[in-house]
């Protein structure tokens, strides 16, 4: 499970307010050019992202993304 940097971006996640995935597995229109794995998505058939770079609850920046979570692993060993 992706620990998340605060309790609303859980929620948000949760409820399917805000997309948590690679970028590479995101289903829809990327808006915007942002290196993230965390999107707003509108509530259409083939939504439209917009991939964010800050959490919009507490303002942190601390969003792990693909290319990191592949870091870790290396580091890791797993």
């Amino acid at each position: 499970m992706i620990e998340h940097c605060c309790d609303e971006l859980q929620n948000a996640v949760d409820a399917g307010a805000i997309v948590s995935a690679p970028r590479s597995q995101m289903f829809g229109r990327i808006l915007n050019e942002v290196d993230s794995d965390y999107a707003v998505r509108s509530p259409e058939e083939r939504p439209s992202l917009y991939l964010m770079n800050f959490c919009p609850f507490c303002g942190s920046r601390d969003f792990p993304n693909g290319v990191e979570r592949g870091k870790e692993k290396v580091i890791r060993g797993i």
